[in-house]
């Protein structure tokens, strides 16, 4: 019979360019070791833990969630963090720390970057002299302090051949090549290891525990994930009076579109701080349906005047009852919140994607295509028996992008940028592992060269169709072991982004809902963003928004302005048919 081992220190490829697991592989890998539970814990994030628990519950393996935190000394007067290993290249900084969720409260200290955890003294065994020492120390504190022990691998590559590509990998991330000896060299044995190797590893008497206190933890860390959590933001509409029109103005016509924006303008979007109760929440709800409902009649009107058809009408109906029915009216009001703000700020503003297909977003004015005349489907965008959330972009003049997001942020308060993350694509696998492997610039550059830009182009179809390159690959050596290590490594997660239009907004602390991190990509300012890319934060239930700023339509606006400059109403009536 196996021993019952649990790794509980283990690293997957988000912990950026310092973890080589993936998560499919490494899952396999341990289910193949006829192993029911294993532990996550990347260097200070969750980016990967989403993508972890998932592939765990498909593989029948208990998911556990953690991470690998730092206590970091103070450094140089700021703040010690990992980024001094990766300047000098050749030692961390700052002690570990693993952090297990035990629970839900657990994993909402994790994303808080807190932990209510018991505590275990860690050992380990990678064949290093100055390891043993430390275990021996390790054990005498836990004898004297009556602290239980438990034992782990910190693996952060899958097998044991797997380590030269690590090794590179390391290198990438550090700024060094392979021939230098000053630079940080991890041990061999950093591999995700059996229950055997494991258990004849830590085969003392003194040291037996260790073993099945790893059976202790993971029975005692059940955390589930929720993924039928609505989180979006909780809003309530206000109708107010419209402002007074100007002295000696008239009252606009029905259906026009000054009418429409001054019915527009006695309803007011606001966000809700406190989570109402059940009934409370019901009212809410209704409220809203009500309120789409009477702008968007309103915007009938606008759109269509006295040729309103039933087809219309029909389709309004139908979409304002499965809007209602998934609960997303609120949605709704709050694009059209800051849609119809841009446009009171004279800032052009226009949905695209499965957005446009609706009746809906057509009467709001969020977007300029009549559905049932260009025959645009609905249920693009949602129907009933979808579940996920429905996605509304909004294309936003650049010139005035910035000041719509600072309107966003100031009402709602609670809002950040997504993380993206970027993978290591063939040419740049070459020339990252090239550079380690200080293969000369221009067999770099060559080998990129027959590789090909093509999208989406792997190494292997690449020797498969290139001739040169396959001649090149079985003639020079050198060359064999730089494309043989970049095969290994493409396609890994290789740093982190911010993306280019996406927000979640909510209406409570989004460090409650969602690990944060802050990025410093655009410029020195620091940014915040979710540790989860956009297709995790809407699975968790957030709501995500798509500003795009597009230099077109601040083109298309200032040619408006020219033509109202310089031609009178009257000719510029004539032209527009």
């Amino acid at each position: 019979m196996a021993p019952d081992f649990v790794h509980l220190h283990l690293h997957s490829e988000y912990s950026l360019l310092d973890g080589g697991n993936r998560m499919e592989p490494l899952v396999d890998r341990i289910a193949g070791f006829g192993m029911d539970a294993v532990a996550l814990t990347d260097h200070g994030n969750l980016f990967g833990a989403v993508a972890f628990y998932e592939t765990c519950r498909k593989k029948g393996v208990k998911p556990i969630l953690g991470i690998e935190a730092y206590v970091a000394p103070d450094i140089r007067t700021e703040t010690s963090d990992r980024r001094f290993k990766e300047t000098q290249g050749v030692a961390d900084g700052g002690f570990h720390l693993v952090l297990l969720a035990r629970n839900e409260t657990g994993w909402r200290n994790l994303v808080r970057l807190s932990s209510n955890s018991c505590f275990y003294l860690e050992l380990q065994s990678h064949e290093t002299p100055e390891q043993e020492e430390v275990n021996e120390q390790i054990l005498r504190l836990a004898a004297d302090l009556d602290l239980p022990i438990v034992c782990d691998n910190d693996a952060h590559f899958l097998r044991a051949e797997d380590w030269n590509s690590h090794d590179t990998l390391i290198c990438v991330s550090t700024g060094k090549s392979k021939e230098q000896e000053d630079r940080l060299h991890y041990p061999k044995e950093l591999y995700v290891k059996s229950p055997e190797q494991m258990a004849e590893l830590f085969d003392r008497p003194e040291t037996a525990e260790a073993i099945l206190n790893t059976r202790s933890i993971a029975d005692r860390c059940n955390v589930e994930l929720d993924f039928s959590a609505n989180h979006a933001p909780l809003v309530r509409v206000e109708r107010v009076e419209a402002p007074p029109l100007p002295a000696g103005t008239a009252e606009p016509s029905p259906g026009t579109g000054a009418w429409f924006d001054r019915f527009c303008a006695g309803y007011r979007v606001e966000p809700l701080a406190v989570q109402p109760g059940e009934e409370e929440l019901a009212a809410l709800h209704a409220d809203c349906d009500r309120a789409l409902r009477e702008l968007s009649e309103a915007g009938l009107a606008w759109r269509y005047g006295d040729r309103v058809e039933e087809a219309h009408r029909r389709r309004l109906d139908h979409e304002l009852s499965v809007l209602a029915g998934k609960r997303i009216s609120a949605y709704f009001l709050i694009v059209w919140d800051f849609v119809n703000e841009a446009r009171k700020r004279g800032i052009p503003a226009t949905a695209r994607g499965s957005g446009v297909g609706t009746m809906v977003g057509y009467t709001l004015g969020l977007s300029h295509a009549c559905p049932v005349r260009y025959g645009l489907l609905f249920e693009r965008f949602t129907d009933p028996d979808r579940s996920e959330y429905p996605d509304i972009d909004i294309d936003l003049c650049q010139d005035g992008r910035a000041e719509i997001l600072e309107y966003v942020r100031e009402k709602y308060g609670y809002v950040a940028q997504i993380i993206t993350f970027g993978t290591m694509k063939a040419r740049a696998a070459i020339r990252d592992v090239g550079r380690v492997h200080e293969l000369p610039l221009a067999q770099v550059d060559r080998i990129s060269k027959l590789i090909g830009s093509e999208l989406a182009v792997t190494i292997e179809q690449a020797l498969g169709r290139e001739k040169e390159l396959k001649e090149l690959y079985d003639s020079d050596e050198q060359v064999r072991e730089v494309i043989d290590t970049a095969r290994e490594l493409e396609g890994i997660t290789r740093h982190s982004g911010v993306h280019a239009a996406g927000l979640v907004i909510a209406t409570q602390p989004l460090e409650n809902l969602v690990p944060l991190a802050t990025s410093r990509t655009q410029g020195s300012k620091d940014v915040l963003v979710t540790q989860w890319d956009g297709p995790t934060v809407e699975k968790m239930g957030l709501l995500k928004m798509d500003f795009l700023g597009l230099t077109t339509l601040s083109i298309i606006e200032r040619c408006r302005q020219l033509v109202r400059e310089t031609l009178p109403p009257e000719a510029i009536a004539e032209a527009v048919p």
